[in-house]
């Protein structure tokens, strides 16, 4: 199976990566190769080229073999695996291969751990399905969280295109419990269940399509929202389906079903709404209480098809509660942005506390909107929270054009199409970094993102910054890279500061050099950049003589 293919063929877009966005515990990074060379960092952002390091399979110290069609950094997560104090990097890889290359997709996912001198090679580890199989594509999506009672982060893999007994790809999600030694090889796997709304499990399901992990009861325990994007629900095929596991002291337990066929959710279900196609959580109304935001891309407005929407459904003591539940679209009071056939409003959710007023903004994608005639250029667009929840009326957006970037919007870029939040510069504001993975950046679908920064205003356009892979200076824009297809956050040196990861799963890797590689196209590359603090030996010479290894050791 041709991931690229399969991706296209389930999902009218090439957004095949429906990750859990946002700080909260994601997942981000895969394998190996670090190297440092000299870069310029934006005036007045953290993000500093001198210190990013590449890495993908195979490498000193990294497990596994990087083979074509790997496609690692399809999905990432980051959250403190091990109980060290440093954030760790999950990578996903669902084009990994089985047995000498024998199961095609079944997946793997990378771990890479935190430690004072940021992400090191030492105790990296690759996590794989008990069974694996052809297709599975394990590790599609990834999330984190406290999901039991200990004090290790554990990892949710979502397997999407898990087959159960007859059924073709009704999907799957595993939980890697983490521990004092890291993530345990030995999983928990969780399949759709019927519940007291009707649903079954069905072919092309693709349960866990989405993830995302948040406290919605505040019981201390990270809950799980699963989605499957491509449920039918009636006649309506595709109209999509979320289902919500409670975190406790034994683990996830299924605690609800939503659907838009709820009557006590507004509006109806559809066919192609894909209800869930994106999901984050965040306390929008500051509460205390997390609120799930679920994105239902394929939403009609007013009679035109796939314009997109948001709904949030609040959190309470008993989990989430619609009481009532928030429903945005383009035309909603407030937000200003022109409905359009095909804008898809809602394909990437991110949350943060932008303004640092103490309840969660959402950021929300639209990777097809057009801008001035330009088809699929992009724009990203935030609510704030309030007392109220998300609110319309503070909604600002903007396109590479607004915020000046180098090349502005060009059509085709899908500006929006991934999102990713967290401190970058450790002044108390969560900041937004902006996945465009088909921006042209002298070869065509390069791929790039743009890191934007909080105040007590909120995001600001002013000290935008785009980075491609020519700025950063590690390795070459090459044409269809995917640089910026999946993003993530994460403290992984323990200096306040959050790193950025940036997936570009259709690098092609040339096996230069006595490295254990099959290599090929579409193996895959992760980048990560941070603020500086990594240098343990400085390079003030603008050299790389500093660095006392390929591959940075604890």
């Amino acid at each position: 199976m041709d991931l690229k293919n399969s991706i296209l063929a389930a999902f009218s877009s090439p957004h095949g990566a429906l990750r859990s966005a946002g700080r909260r515990c994601s997942l981000r990074l895969a394998v190996a190769l670090a190297a440092v060379l000299p870069g310029v960092g934006a005036e007045g952002s953290a993000l500093d080229a001198r210190t990013a390091q590449v890495w993908w399979e195979g490498t000193q110290g990294i497990p596994g073999v990087a083979q074509e069609g790997d496609v690692l950094g399809v999905a990432m997560a980051a959250c403190d695996f091990d109980g060290d104090g440093y954030e760790d990097l999950a990578i996903g890889i669902p084009g990994d291969r089985h047995e000498g290359g024998k199961t095609a997709d079944a997946g793997a996912v990378l771990v890479v751990y935190g430690s004072p001198r940021g992400l090191v090679a030492d105790d990296s580890q690759t996590l794989r399905d008990s069974a694996p199989a052809m297709g599975d594509m394990f590790g599609y999506t990834l999330a984190a969280g406290f999901f039991d009672t200990d004090a290790y982060c554990d990892l949710a893999v979502g397997i999407p295109w898990q087959d159960l007994l007859a059924l073709d790809n009704v999907g799957a999600f595993a939980i890697h419990a983490g521990g004092p030694g890291g993530l345990q090889t030995e999983a928990e796997y969780f399949f759709q269940e019927a519940i007291a709304n009707g649903t079954s499990p069905e072919s092309g399901d693709m349960f866990g399509s989405s993830l995302a992990a948040g406290d919605f009861n505040d019981d201390t325990y990270t809950d799980l929202a699963v989605g499957a994007a491509l449920e039918d629900w009636d006649v309506n095929a595709d109209a999509g389906h979320v289902f919500v596991y409670h975190g406790g002291v034994g683990g996830l337990t299924l605690h609800s079903g939503w659907t838009q066929a709820r009557s006590d959710l507004q509006d109806d279900d559809e066919a192609g709404d894909r209800f869930g196609d994106a999901l984050s959580a965040g306390d929008f109304d500051g509460d205390g209480y997390d609120d799930l935001a679920i994105g239902v891309p394929g939403e009609e407005v007013n009679g035109v098809e796939q314009v997109g929407a948001v709904q949030v459904i609040p959190g309470g003591s008993s989990g989430l509660d619609p009481d009532p539940d928030l429903l945005f679209s383009q035309e909603t009071p407030g937000i200003s942005a022109a409905p359009e056939h095909g804008d898809r409003w809602g394909t990437a959710l991110a949350a943060g506390d932008f303004d640092g007023d103490g309840s969660d903004d959402l950021a929300v994608g639209t990777p097809h909107e057009s801008v001035d005639g330009d088809l699929d250029a992009g724009a990203v667009g935030v609510l704030y929270g309030s007392i109220l929840g998300p609110d319309p009326l503070s909604y600002q957006s903007w396109t590479e054009d607004v915020i000046v970037v180098l090349g502005g919007a060009e059509p085709g870029d899908q500006w929006g199409f991934a999102l990713a939040t967290g401190d970058i510069d450790g002044d108390g504001f969560d900041d937004l970094i902006v996945g465009a993975p088909y921006e042209d950046v002298v070869e065509v679908d390069a791929g790039a993102f743009t890191a934007m920064y909080g105040s007590d205003a909120g995001i600001v356009a002013f000290g935008a910054r785009r980075w491609s892979q020519d700025l950063i200076g590690l390795s070459d824009s090459e044409e269809e890279d995917w640089f910026g297809y999946a993003l993530t956050l994460g403290d992984f040196d323990g200096n306040g500061h959050d790193e950025a990861a940036v997936g570009a799963p259709r690098e092609d890797s040339d096996c230069m050099g006595p490295l254990p590689c099959i290599g090929g196209t579409d193996t895959g590359m992760v980048t990560a950049i941070g603020d500086g603090s990594i240098f343990v030996d400085g390079f003030e010479s603008g050299d790389t003589t500093a660095w006392s290894d390929t591959v940075p050791s604890a």
